[in-house]
């Protein structure tokens, strides 16, 4: 069965943090580190991977979140010294998600900028190597026929299920196909 957690994925959060606009504060008050490394992950700069700066998800505002890969990066200032137990629930709760959470020092962005974004692009060319699931094969004619020319594209319908869909063997889908085909409103086609 999947859970509601790895079914949400960008922008949602809870109430709390969207009518106090903590988020919109936040942004507009960036630390000096944050400051730093938004100006190396803006506009695209990484790869052409857009990054959101807090970016609201789940209880939690991420400092930077790129949606595409499932990449955070955190920055992490000396008033998180104490609070391991917390970060480590946080960082639980995101990979739980699909997310691989980043986490550096203040003090690494203002002296080994490179390094950190260098770690950056490691981790977003990891996670573009290793799809988040993977794709399935064409089944039938529709093989041979992608195989016989590669530049076209299968039809729709032949596509790979969406990760978060049961399967088509799944009881459900059976119960609803059994309730089409006894419909007497539906004309057979």
């Amino acid at each position: 069965m999947v859970s509601k957690e790895e079914i949400t994925m960008q922008g949602q959060t809870n109430r709390k943090i969207l009518q106090g606009k903590l988020q919109r504060i936040l942004r507009n008050q960036p630390t000096d580190a944050e400051h730093r490394l938004w100006q190396y992950l803006r506009k695209r700069q990484l790869d052409g991977y857009r990054f959101r700066r807090q970016h609201p998800f789940g209880d939690y505002i991420l400092d930077f979140a790129c949606l595409e890969p499932k990449l955070v990066v955190e920055l992490d200032g000396s008033q998180h010294a104490d609070n391991h137990a917390y970060e480590a629930i946080r960082t639980h709760f995101l990979e739980r998600a699909g997310f691989k959470v980043l986490r550096f020092w203040n003090n690494d962005v203002f002296e080994n900028i490179e390094g950190v974004v260098e770690v950056i692009l490691t981790a977003l060319a990891d996670r573009q190597a290793t799809p988040s699931h993977p794709t399935l094969p064409l089944k039938g004619r529709a093989r041979r026929d992608v195989l016989q020319d590669p530049d076209r594209q299968p039809r729709r319908d032949r596509l790979p299920r969406h990760p978060h869909l049961p399967p088509a063997g799944h009881p459900h889908c059976r119960r609803v196909l059994r309730r089409r085909r006894r419909c007497p409103a539906r004309a057979p086609g």
